[in-house]
Parts: structure tokens; C-alpha cells; sequence
């Protein structure tokens, strides 16, 4: 598998969806890109970590992944960077934001799920677009980079449904693979 970016920006909504998986580190290491959070998507997430152990079986903290080095906190650091944070902002959440405003001004890809973030990341503004991954094609990379059986994939679709309570889109791409995946038990 090709590396997917330079660089990745990872929102809240994927993030979580990686981690309530029980498998973040290994997905996030599938995508072999160097991988980054703001300040404001690692606010977001802990604010739910400290619920989400005991509630959620898979669940692995953010900061284990910073301290691990899978992930890195990127803060802003330009003006440019600071003025479309300021844009983004009256548009998406904060968290959202400011993972896109790092995108276009490092040439990162980005990975959310949430459509208006999306929309905002690809559209081709002052020539500022990036690429977008979502859940499912992090799942997917993983799946065809690490090998793990189809039924271990199967559970974690599963699981990222109920716990991350996500399902992706009618539209998605890989809307198929994944509702054919989840069905996988052996």
C-alpha cells in the first residue's frame, strides 16, 4: 500500500471511532503517514475519556497514542493558519476548525467524517484543498496493510457502529465493503 499523505490531521469523530475500536494504534500506523491532532480535537476527546473506560471495553486514551508517537499535537503556527482557523470556525466546531485550517497550511490530508468538515477540507478556495479520509477507508487500509482476519475486522465494524455509533453514509465509497465486512463472524 502507498503512503495515503505527507501528513494526516486527525479529527475528533475518526479519532474516536480508532479508538473505541480497541485497534487506533494499528489503523493509525496502516495509513503510514506521520499523524496529527490539534489542541482542540485532544481537549474534545478527553473530555470523553474520562467516561469512556469505564463505559466502553475497547476504549484507548488519546494520550497514550501522543505518548506513544503514533500521534502528534500540531499547534498553529502561522497567521495564515490562525486567520482560516477564525473562517472555519464560524463554519464547523472548533476541533474541525482547526484540523483543516492545519491542513491547508501544512498540505496535510484530513480525516473526518462529518460532511460539512469535508466539504470545507476538499473545496478548492484559494487553492487550499486536501485530501479527505474517512473511517472506513482508515478501516480499510488497515485491513489490506496488517492482514487481520476477516472476522477480526467484522467485530471492529461492529463495534465501532455501537460504541462510536457510526455507520457510514448510503453514499460512501466503501459503504459495500463495510456492510459486507460486518457480517463476517469466522
Amino acid at each position: 500500500m502507498e503512503v495515503v499523505s505527507e501528513a494526516i490531521g486527525f479529527d475528533a469523530c475518526v479519532l474516536i471511532n480508532l479508538l473505541v475500536s480497541g485497534h487506533a494504534h494499528d489503523m493509525i500506523r496502516a495509513t503510514r503517514s506521520p499523524a496529527y491532532i490539534c489542541p482542540a480535537v485532544r481537549n474534545e476527546i478527553s473530555l470523553l475519556g474520562s467516561d469512556a473506560g469505564h463505559l466502553l471495553p475497547n476504549w484507548s486514551p488519546v494520550d497514550s497514542l501522543v505518548d506513544s508517537g503514533i500521534l502528534a499535537v500540531a499547534e498553529i503556527a502561522s497567521e495564515t493558519e490562525e486567520a482560516l482557523y477564525v473562517e472555519y470556525s464560524l463554519r464547523v466546531g472548533r476541533g474541525e476548525a482547526m484540523t483543516i485550517a492545519l491542513a491547508h497550511g501544512r498540505g496535510w490530508a484530513v480525516a473526518t467524517d462529518a460532511r460539512k468538515a469535508r466539504t470545507i477540507a476538499t473545496a478548492a478556495r484559494l487553492g487550499l484543498q486536501c485530501t479527505v479520509l474517512t473511517t472506513p477507508q482508515i478501516v480499510k487500509y488497515w485491513f489490506e496493510s496488517d492482514a487481520p482476519t476477516a472476522a477480526r475486522v467484522g467485530s471492529v465494524i461492529r463495534t465501532i457502529e455501537r460504541d462510536g455509533r457510526f455507520r457510514p453514509a448510503r453514499r460512501h465509497p466503501l459503504r459495500g465493503w463495510w456492510d459486507s465486512m460486518k457480517f463476517v463472524f469466522q
